[in-house]
C-alpha cells in the first residue's frame, strides 16, 4: 500500500515543482507568486514603452537641432561658396564678406544668384564710365542701364568701398548689390539689406 501511494504522489510533487518553475521570475532567479507575476510583465511592458518614447523623443530632438544646424548652413554658405573675385576689384570684395555682412541679413542661395546676375549687369555697364568718372557720371549710366533708384556718392568711411571712390548700392529684388568705381578699379557683390531695409547707412 504505502509503496503504491509513493508512486501516486511522486509524479504529483514533479508536476507541482515544475509549475512553480515555469513561474519563476527571470530576474531574481526564483519563483514568485503567481498573482504577482502578470504584474511584473505589466511592469516591464510599461518600462518598454518608455524607453522607446523616451528614444523617439531624443531622435526627433536631434533631427530638429540637425536641421536647425542646416539651415544656419545654407544661410551662411552661399555667399561664400559663391564669391568670386571682380576683374579689378582691388578692394577685395571676397575677402571682406564676414565686415560687409555684419548687421545685414543673411541671403538664400536663390537671392545670391539673382543678385549676382544683377551685379554682372552693372559691372557691365560701368565698364565703359571714364577713368575719372563722378558721383553723377556714375548716376547717369546706372539710369539708363535701368538702376534709376541707385544710391550713389564718395565713399565714406562707413561705407564698403575703399576711402574716396565713387560708392553705389542698388536694389536686387529684397537682396542689394554694393559696389564701387575708381580711377581703373571696380567690383560689386550681393549683400543683404541693412536693419532699416536700406542697402548703405545713411
Amino acid at each position: 500500500m504505502v509503496r503504491s501511494l509513493n508512486r501516486v504522489l511522486k509524479p504529483s510533487i514533479g508536476a507541482r515543482s515544475l509549475d512553480r518553475d515555469d513561474q519563476a521570475d527571470p530576474n531574481s532567479g526564483g519563483p514568485v507568486d503567481p498573482e504577482r507575476w502578470p504584474l511584473a510583465r505589466g511592469r516591464s511592458r510599461r518600462a518598454v514603452v518608455a524607453v522607446a518614447m523616451v528614444a523617439s523623443m531624443l531622435v526627433c530632438g536631434c533631427g530638429g537641432l540637425w536641421a536647425l544646424l542646416s539651415l544656419s548652413r545654407d544661410d551662411a554658405g552661399p555667399t561664400r561658396a559663391a564669391c568670386a573675385v571682380p576683374t579689378g576689384d582691388t578692394y577685395g570684395y571676397c575677402d571682406r564678406l564676414d565686415e560687409l555682412n555684419r548687421g545685414r541679413k543673411a541671403l538664400s542661395a536663390e537671392q545670391w544668384a539673382a543678385a549676382s546676375a544683377v551685379a554682372r549687369s552693372i559691372r557691365e555697364a560701368l565698364a565703359s564710365a571714364p577713368a575719372d568718372a563722378t558721383p553723377r557720371d556714375v548716376t547717369r549710366i546706372l539710369r539708363d542701364a535701368g538702376y534709376p533708384e541707385a544710391v550713389v556718392r564718395t565713399a565714406r568711411e562707413i561705407d564698403p568701398a575703399p576711402p574716396g571712390a565713387v560708392a553705389y548700392a542698388v536694389r536686387a529684388g529684397s537682396a542689394c548689390v554694393i559696389g564701387y568705381r575708381q580711377g581703373t578699379a571696380s567690383g560689386s557683390i550681393p549683400a543683404g539689406t541693412l536693419p532699416g531695409d536700406t542697402c548703405l547707412l545713411p
